[in-house]
């Protein structure tokens, strides 16, 4: 195969939450049932007292190199690790732990999200693979020297429903051999989101085989 995932640096699947949502009272709650399902919960935090100073990203629990945190900035709650198949297994109790706890996933919830980085190995140079798919020669600046394509985008041509973004360019520390693959999704339909990462393998092959 002419592209191959070699490895994924970051697998995020996470719940954006309403800003009705106390995030330190979440975290207390859920950490709490997290300790019962068998995560593995910070020892500084186990006998902790609840006046303590906030950070942006709180650990809640892990397992399986899989982290649940809480972003305090922009009020979500994450699993956070490098492989998909743990992740999603770990983010698949999430919205039922929500609902125990007493939320209701209609009015706390504003969408899901699925952020992918990974590193792909190249057969081809990477750079000459992306000005080939590209497949136009620019032109007004060759005084300055030969131009090539460093990297793709691609985006929803109608994001109201749902947000989607791929960015492709050579990997920073192997660029001759390697791509870097980036990718966010967003949608407030839970079913879509598990359907979505149900197929993300496949999806990503077939999204670098058509660019050959």
């Amino acid at each position: 195969m002419p592209f191959k995932v070699e490895s994924f640096e970051l697998y995020h699947i996470g719940i954006k939450l309403s800003p009705a949502v106390s995030l330190d009272v979440l975290a207390s709650r859920l950490r709490e049932i997290l300790g019962k399902e068998g995560y593995n919960l910070p020892k500084d935090v186990i006998a902790e007292s609840r006046v303590r100073v906030i950070p942006p990203l709180e650990l809640i629990a892990s397992r399986n190199d899989v982290r649940v945190e809480l972003n305090y900035v922009v009020g979500a709650l994450n699993t956070v690790g490098t492989s998909p198949f743990d992740v999603s297994g770990s983010f698949a109790g999430l919205p039922h732990y929500l609902v125990a706890l007493g939320y209701e996933l209609s009015a706390v919830v504003q969408y899901y999200e699925i952020i992918v980085s990974a590193i792909v190995e190249s057969h081809q140079k990477p750079m000459e693979m992306l000005t080939n798919s590209v497949g136009r020669k620019v032109q007004g600046f060759e005084d300055i020297g030969p131009l090539k394509v460093t990297a793709l985008r691609f985006s929803l041509e109608d994001p109201q429903r749902e947000h989607f973004n791929i960015i492709v360019e050579p990997s920073s520390t192997s660029p001759s051999m390697r791509l870097s693959f980036k990718l966010q999704y967003r949608s407030n339909d839970k079913d879509a989101t598990a359907k979505f990462h149900e197929s993300i393998n496949a999806r990503i092959d077939q999204f670098f085989s058509s660019l050959k």
